[in-house]
């Protein structure tokens, strides 16, 4: 597999440092990347050309008070591959 991948994003501190948080967005462009093909009797791929997969990410945790500490992350991807 050969491939190319672009992120940009940015991070923060909040609250005094309480608080982090980032977000960032991705895109990757692959040439020759293994796809799982479900074959009777074992396992068989192919290689598929020219897949480009996007996202976004997002990350927020610290701890506000003493007790407890919090943490929430999420991601978002679209792919032409998903429903294969």
């Amino acid at each position: 597999m050969e491939g190319t991948g672009y992120e940009v994003g940015v991070k923060g501190s909040q609250f005094d440092g309480k608080l982090n948080s980032s977000i960032a967005v991705f895109k990757i462009e692959q040439e020759n990347l293994a796809i799982w093909i479900n074959t009777p009797g074992g396992n068989t791929y192919r290689s598929e050309q020219g897949t480009t997969t996007k996202g976004a990410e997002f990350t927020l945790d610290g701890e506000l008070r003493p007790s407890p500490a919090i943490a929430c992350r999420g991601f978002w991807t679209s792919s032409p591959l998903a429903a294969v």
